[in-house]
């Protein structure tokens, strides 16, 4: 049997390092599955074929980067033929302003603690859940 594993991000952006799960914001008119399918293109240059939805949070979360703003995220486990077209790097030490790299992680290796924002530690917890 195939370990499972999911996909995490290491980024620097406006001056942060972070380590999170991929995503990217909704554009209006744009329903969830397309927004999905595109966020997945543009972040990892791969199509999903399937999707499953497994969080969506109920409570309030204020942005990190704009106290105006409330996040309302949503959390898929997709499918795709190609997940070995995306290029695995751990977390480097040297990662510079802009820069983004993607790594694959047994859930079984998962830590809440190694996931810079709330939400993603929240879904840390469920996948380890089962």
């Amino acid at each position: 049997m195939e370990e499972k594993k999911v996909l995490v991000t290491h980024e620097h952006r406006f001056g942060m390092r972070m380590t999170k799960f991929p995503g990217g914001g909704h554009i209006p008119g744009e329903g969830l599955a397309d927004c999905l399918k595109r966020e997945f293109m543009e972040e990892v240059g791969i199509v999903v074929e399937t999707a499953e939805l497994i969080y969506l949070n109920d409570f309030f979360q204020r942005s990190a980067f704009d106290p105006e703003e409330q996040l309302i995220v949503i959390y898929y486990r997709v499918k795709t033929k190609k997940a070995d077209e995306i290029v695995h790097t751990p977390y480097p030490e040297d990662l510079k302003e802009g820069e983004q790299v993607f790594e694959w992680i047994p859930i079984r290796e998962l830590q809440e603690k190694n996931f810079t924002f709330p939400l993603d530690r929240e879904v840390v917890k469920k996948l380890k859940a089962g």
